[in-house]
């Protein structure tokens, strides 16, 4: 085993975690023998993390719904791939085994390290757009196609099954609601948006709370890419 395998809890909680990781209580009998049956293993993405106090345990336990030592569990660019609880043996080391060649040899660099977290920072994010209804198709698709530069995915509401009822696109809406943003594209000719926009204005403020915020964007502004393209005034509800 590497010394760099060997990790404290709270260096666990600091560190990108990306690898396997081996969770064992310092009180607990199997969990020695458990690290003792494969700490014989050189990997780089194979780590030992002992929990010694209390809130340590309290902790894991909120992060991998489990309470019992020891715990094997994976994971992949900061996300949790799976936990499996109790000492591991041949049969089911196999598929951990599996796993660890797909990390590789080499650990990840800072510079990689860095260049991961800006691309999970940079996903897009499901967005409402509410247009104002004189803004007319070829500006919308602009716009539309800007969307990246805010890493959104934009979904122009007034464009969802517009042959079906009011009611009935507003509650295909809502499903999504919860996890997506908003944002009400304005022009210099209108302030007043589609029954559609104006419903899913009141419900977003309902189901987000006092989470709830909004964007209010320019046209001009973004079609010309200038900087002042968010009207901050009107962020927020």
């Amino acid at each position: 085993m590497f010394d760099s395998q060997k990790l404290s809890f709270e260096k666990f909680l600091l560190s990108y975690r990306h690898g396997i990781y081996i969770f064992t209580d310092d009180a607990c009998h199997i969990c020695q023998d458990y690290k003792q049956s494969i700490e014989y293993i050189n990997n780089a993405y194979l780590y030992f993390v002992e929990v010694s106090l209390d809130s340590e345990r309290k902790i894991l336990a909120e992060m991998l719904e489990r309470t019992v030592f020891p715990l094997t569990a994976c994971f992949k660019d900061n996300k949790l791939k799976y936990v499996k609880p109790g000492q591991l043996f041949s049969t089911q080391l196999e598929p951990i085994f599996e796993d660890l060649k797909e990390f590789g040899d080499n650990p990840l660099s800072p510079e990689e390290i860095a260049e991961r977290i800006k691309k999970e920072q940079t996903k897009c994010h499901l967005t409402y757009y509410i247009f104002a209804p004189s803004i007319n198709e070829e500006d919308k698709a602009a716009i539309m196609a800007k969307a990246i530069d805010y890493n959104e995915l934009p979904l122009d509401i007034d464009t969802v099954a517009p042959s079906l009822t009011l009611q009935q696109r507003e509650h295909m809406l809502e499903g999504q609601m919860p996890f997506s943003r908003l944002v009400i594209i304005k022009d210099n000719k209108s302030n007043i948006f589609s029954p559609l926009g104006q419903k899913i204005l009141i419900d977003y403020a309902a189901v987000k709370g006092n989470e709830a915020k909004f964007e209010v964007r320019q046209l001009d502004n973004i079609l010309k890419g200038t900087s002042n393209d968010r009207d901050n005034s009107s962020s927020g509800t």
